[in-house]
């Protein structure tokens, strides 16, 4: 076996520890729990679908009112004379101010964040109204209390048209249920009834329950898909991490930051040594193992929010901390270097010589006066200088404070 064979299966998966490697895990492992094993994912999730649903809660209640309303005149014309007066006393008093209520503090600014809540708060509590008080018109109306049109609206709404998800939809919708149950239990039919009742409750239940767990877990599929996209355009295909455009436009917004808070910003420009050698001797295979275990030492060091690492093209790599002290950069450049040796140990056997990087450093204490090409210029001549001292080493340049 060739050398190049036997490094062909060093390379691996995007770097761990990327939010691309994070989003990958979560594809692999289907998402039946409804639940993104990452917090800071999750949250990503939660505020997206939160966005969206603004919408559908709005159409929900406006769909639930006008059913609510035709329901009512069906059963009012239908029933005529023996139409129950509590119907229309829960739809003047109860319903109708509710809806309306509702609907104006969708559209109050103030309120319009919490608009699914409201909508939310809005079925509830009409549906717990249906649920108690049916029961009880119905029997006035010389009608069995089977399942109400009205409640089986309503539990199919919180299910698909609330805004709420599977498990908040679940929970909401089986107390709903369990009311007009309890309701029925209660008012004086025989236990046929209670069973039918109960019977087509838990079978809308289970229908919609069915249908809002596959709803959320394709949601959250193409929320997966749609988040990959975005990281894959942004990040580089072999290492995971970032690339030239999304480094400079972090650059460039940290520069403004470190402007507001009068805060340093440092600009680490690195490649491999004799990167050249190493692909000619073990083939690419071994190369993009380097160019992956120098990506992963620099994820290893990006230990604060704010940090930033990326492939800028070939074999160089680039660095950005914000707020790093002076007398801390030669510990960074040094815990950078003992990480990649330590990853580029398999590497290094296979080549037969260790693996070294030559560094760029620039160090702005204050940015006033900087830019993007200032700064990656500044480094990129360190850079130089270090090659041109034998390699192996990291070169610093403090830039003057603009006066």
């Amino acid at each position: 076996m060739s050398l190049s064979q036997a490094t062909a299966s060093l390379a691996g998966s995007p770097v761990a520890g990327t939010r691309l490697a994070a989003l990958q895990q979560e594809v692999s492992r289907g998402g039946t729990a409804l639940r993104f094993t990452e917090s800071a994912l999750e949250a990503d999730y939660q505020r997206d679908r939160a966005s969206g649903c603004a919408a559908q809660a709005r159409g929900g209640l406006l769909l639930s009112t006008l059913l609510t309303l035709i329901f009512q005149l069906l059963d009012h014309f239908a029933l005529g004379m023996h139409y129950p007066p509590q119907a229309t006393q829960l739809l003047l008093v109860v319903l109708s101010p509710l809806f309306l209520v509702a609907w104006f503090a969708m559209r109050w600014q103030p309120c319009k964040p919490w608009t699914v809540q409201i909508n939310i708060a809005a079925l509830v509590l009409a549906g717990l109204a249906f649920a108690w008080i049916t029961p009880h018109m119905v029997i006035t109306a010389d009608r069995p209390p089977y399942a109400s049109e009205s409640l089986l609206l309503y539990v199919a709404v919180i299910y698909f048209l609330s805004g709420a998800m599977f498990h908040a939809a679940t929970s909401i919708a089986l107390a709903m249920s369990l009311v007009f149950i309890v309701s029925v239990a209660l008012s004086p039919v025989d236990t046929q009834v209670v069973g039918y009742s109960s019977f087509f409750l838990v079978a809308i239940n289970l229908v919609c329950a069915i249908g809002r767990y596959m709803l959320d877990k394709t949601y959250r599929r193409n929320f997966l898909t749609r988040m990959i996209a975005v990281e894959l355009g942004e990040r580089d295909a072999l290492t995971g991490i970032y690339n030239r455009r999304v480094f400079e436009e972090r650059l460039e917004m940290l520069l403004r930051q470190a402007l507001r808070e009068k805060a340093s910003l440092t600009v680490l420009v690195l490649d491999i040594d004799h990167f050249k050698r190493i692909n000619d001797h073990g083939g690419h295979a071994l190369g993009d193992r380097a160019l992956r275990t120098l990506a992963q030492a620099l994820q290893d060091i990006a230990r604060r929010p704010l940090d930033s690492i990326a492939r800028l093209g070939g074999d160089e790599f680039a660095a950005l901390w914000m707020g790093l002290p002076s007398v801390e950069i030669e510990g960074r450049i040094a815990d950078l270097n003992r990480q990649f040796a330590e990853r580029s140990a398999s590497v290094a056997a296979l080549l037969g010589e260790p693996v070294t990087l030559s560094i760029g450093v620039a160090h702005a204490a204050s940015t006033q006066g900087c830019d993007v090409e200032s700064l990656l210029r500044a480094a990129d001549e360190a850079l130089y200088r270090a090659k041109a001292s034998g390699r192996a080493r990291g070169e610093i340049v403090n830039l003057p404070s603009a006066v």
